[in-house]
C-alpha cells in the first residue's frame, strides 16, 4: 500500500504540474502505480554487486519480491479504475483492442477531423454549415476536455493508431482531414489511414511547401500549404489595392 500510494502520488503530482485535469492525473497515476518488471532486473543486477533493497539483505530481497508480485497481481484492478476515470472524463480508453462502439454510425459518411486548432475549427464550421456529420480527434487533453464540455463531438487520441481511427468511424468515413501542426504526426496518420482504407480521401495541412512531397508519398490526396495560401492571399490584397 505504501509503494502504490507513493507512486500514485508522485506520478499524479507530476501530471498535475503539467496542468492536466485531476481525473487524468489520477488515471495516469493508477496506470503506473505498480512496480514494473524492469525493477526485477535492477534488483538482480544490484544483488550481483552486493546491494540489497533498503540494505536489509535477504529480508529486503524477500520483501521486495513480495511487494512486486502483489502489485503486479492487482494491476488489472488499477486498470479497471483507470478506465472508469477515463470514461468519466470523456477520454478514450488506452490500448489497441478497444471494443467501444465507433463514433460514427454506419452509412453516415462522417468526416474525421484531426486537430482542433484554428484550421480544425474552420473545417468543423464548414461541416456544420453543409450538414456534413463529423468527428474530431485531438491529442491535447485540455482542449478536448473543454470542447467536450461544450458538446463538441471530440475524442482524445492519436490518429496514427489503428484503434483510434477505427473508433472515430474510419470504416464509413468519407474523408479524413488532418490539420495538426506536427508534420510527422500528419505523415504517420496518413500512412495508417491509407493502409486501412486505400480508397479514403485524405486532405492534410502543411505549413511549408517542402513538406508536400513527403505527405503526397505518404498517401495524401490533397495537401494544403500554409505559406503558399498566405502568399496567394497577400498578392491578391496587394494587387487589389494597386488596381483600386
Amino acid at each position: 500500500l505504501a509503494v502504490a500510494a507513493l507512486k500514485l502520488g508522485i506520478t499524479s503530482i507530476a501530471v498535475l504540474a503539467l496542468r492536466y485535469p485531476v481525473r487524468m492525473a489520477l488515471s495516469v497515476g493508477l496506470g503506473l502505480a505498480q512496480i514494473g518488471e524492469f525493477s526485477l532486473v535492477l534488483e538482480q543486477a544490484g544483488r550481483l554487486e552486493g546491494l540489497t533493497p533498503g540494505g536489509f539483505g535477504e529480508v529486503g530481497q524477500q520483501v521486495f519480491l513480495a511487494v512486486s508480485v502483489l502489485l503486479m497481481a492487482v494491476t488489472p484492478f488499477f486498470g479497471g479504475l483507470e478506465k472508469r476515470l477515463a470514461a468519466e472524463e470523456g477520454l478514450a480508453p488506452r490500448g489497441d483492442d478497444d471494443e467501444d462502439e465507433p463514433l460514427a454510425a454506419p452509412g453516415e459518411g462522417v468526416v474525421i477531423i484531426g486537430g482542433y486548432g484554428v484550421a480544425g475549427r474552420a473545417v468543423q464550421s464548414s461541416s456544420i454549415a453543409a450538414g456534413i456529420p463529423y468527428r474530431i480527434v485531438d491529442l491535447n487533453p485540455v482542449s478536448v476536455t473543454k470542447a467536450q464540455a461544450s458538446g463538441v463531438p471530440i475524442e482524445l487520441g492519436d490518429l496514427s493508431r489503428r484503434s483510434v481511427l477505427e473508433h472515430a468511424g474510419l470504416s464509413d468515413a468519407s474523408c479524413l482531414v488532418l490539420t495538426m501542426n506536427d508534420i510527422e504526426a500528419v505523415t504517420r496518420a496518413t500512412k495508417t489511414a491509407k493502409l486501412l482504407r486505400p480508397d479514403l480521401r485524405v486532405v492534410v495541412r502543411a505549413q511549408y511547401a517542402a513538406d508536400e512531397k513527403v505527405l503526397t508519398e505518404a498517401g495524401a490526396d490533397h495537401v494544403v500549404i500554409g505559406e503558399r495560401e498566405a502568399a496567394a492571399r497577400l498578392s491578391e490584397l496587394v494587387c487589389g489595392r494597386a488596381v483600386a
